[in-house]
């Protein structure tokens, strides 16, 4: 009996996926992914994960962003999904201190719709999803992922060890990734540097043993590679988002089909939970003529999807997944060796890399796959498909770039207003007219006590039991009061 399910192309709308995922063999709820979501950008991308039956939380600032969602959800026809307001706010204005707030000011939904919510207590792993240009999610980020961080299983868990059919953790491995949307070159300096402030505060959490992987997902990429693509009839953020649920999905299930040599459970969350930045690669070929092992083993791992740029030699981990059709002419047994060589020289200061082959009934697409369930195609053109994770142990040069011109402008910034202050402080008001003066001076007053924006001074949360939820205490515990803007 398969024990995956079979998905309607309708069902996945621009989710493109491989046919070999539907082996009868296979189990799309092998890993139990919980998917938390952070303003716009992460809501959009969450359902698309819930398309493929993950279980997805929402939180925003604004409401019709969440009515819009919702209505998405509704259409998929699951039920599976919560959505939260945060409660006070309308919107960020692409202010991350608002999103900030928006977080310590809602601790009781907090509670009730993060802290407590069972689902997300039963999964194996967490991905929390934001676009880092926004103000909700580049702003609340940093908390959200330390409350998560403590959830699975209760929280006593994550650094323990234990294994069995429906649960397995790492010892010492975090639970918890980021799904990181970053701004585009064409992006205003306030964008980019919201970015830069949520990927330093993410990195210090990684560097705490709290975060594993942030998948880097450079808007500039998708926008070039939509820019060269004629035929596609999809914008380019949504082929962005389906391309994600698409590996995610892939790789996942891939891992658990039956193998001799398998990329297992275990080894995916391995992946997933080490703290650095997370590369994915994806190729394939279809004819002996291709089939030079050098070649396919650069492909393999150059073949970058989500973004550009990453230095091979940085890589931490990785995984080498190969898929093939039975009895497949275009790989023999020797050159799968050879490659995992190739490969390995390639990643040559990697700590590990876990290996896994796999034997499918068909390398067709999704789509055509189920039209052909059930008989035997003989026209079907044979394929071999490669996936390779890394886990990188700085993001990609362009992402660098951009973190420390944004970084460096606002501390240049930051001088400029020094010296203006200072300039204010100087300033005689003698001069105006007496029934101006007092309004004049409260105005001046106001500008040269009122901190730079960059800097806002937000209320410390206090370690009171809420009357209401007692177990509200155990908030300040989860969250760094300390203002970091």
């Amino acid at each position: 009996m398969m024990k995956s399910r079979i998905f309607s192309v309708n069902q996945l709308k621009n989710i493109k996926l491989e046919g070999h995922i539907i082996n009868p063999e296979t189990d799309i709820d092998k890993v139990k992914y919980g998917i938390v979501a952070l303003g716009q950008g992460g809501g959009k991308l969450a359902v698309e994960f819930n398309r493929v039956g993950h279980y997805v939380s929402l939180f925003n600032t604004a409401s019709e962003d969440l009515l819009n969602a919702e209505q998405s959800l509704k259409e998929i026809g699951s039920n599976n999904y919560k959505i939260t307001k945060f409660s006070g706010f309308d919107g960020a204005k692409k202010d991350r201190t608002i999103g900030l707030k928006a977080v310590h000011e809602n601790l009781e939904i907090i509670q009730e719709n993060l802290v407590d919510d069972e689902h997300l207590r039963s999964v194996d792993f967490v991905w929390v999803l934001a676009a880092f240009g926004g103000g909700t999610g580049s702003g609340s980020v940093t908390d959200v992922v330390k409350i998560v961080s403590s959830l699975v299983r209760n929280g006593d868990m994550r650094i323990g060890y234990e294994e069995s059919d429906d649960y397995i953790l790492n010892e010492g491995k975090p639970t918890v990734g980021v799904i990181a949307m970053l701004p585009d070159d064409s992006s205003g300096h306030r964008v980019k540097l919201n970015a830069a402030e949520a990927l330093k505060e993410l990195t210090e959490l990684q560097e705490e043993g709290v975060l594993g992987n942030i998948l880097v997902i450079d808007n500039e990429k998708l926008i070039s590679d939509a820019i060269k693509d004629n035929e596609s009839t999809f914008k380019w953020h949504e082929k962005g988002n389906a391309a994600v649920v698409s590996m995610i999905t892939e790789i996942t299930v891939t891992s658990s089909i039956p193998s001799q040599e398998s990329f297992d459970k275990s080894e995916l969350l391995d992946i997933f939970s080490e703290p650095g930045f997370l590369c994915f690669s994806k190729y394939s070929f279809d004819s002996r003529h291709d089939n030079n092992i050098e070649n396919i083993a650069k492909q393999s791992v150059k073949s970058q999807i989500f973004a550009d740029g990453y230095d091979l030699s940085d890589a931490l981990v990785a995984s080498f997944v190969l898929v093939k059709k039975n009895n497949t002419r275009l790989i023999s047994d020797r050159e799968e060796l050879l490659l995992k060589k190739e490969i390995s020289n390639l990643m040559s200061n990697t700590r590990y890399i876990h290996y896994g082959v796999y034997d499918a009934f068909t390398t067709q697409d999704y789509e055509t796959a189920i039209k052909n369930i059930g008989r035997h195609d003989s026209a079907e053109k044979d394929r071999v498909v490669t996936y390779t994770m890394s886990v990188m142990k700085n993001p990609p040069e362009r992402i660098i770039d951009m973190t420390k011109s944004a970084l460096l402008k606002r501390s240049e910034t930051e001088s400029i207003l020094s010296k203006s202050v200072n300039k204010l402080d100087e300033l005689t008001l003698s001069k105006v007219e007496p029934k101006f003066k007092k309004k004049a001076d409260v105005s001046l007053s106001d500008l040269l006590s009122k901190p730079n924006k960059t800097k806002a001074s937000l209320r410390i949360l206090s370690g009171e039991t809420s009357e209401k939820n007692p177990k509200s205490a155990i908030l300040p515990d989860l969250l760094d009061l300390k203002t970091r803007l």
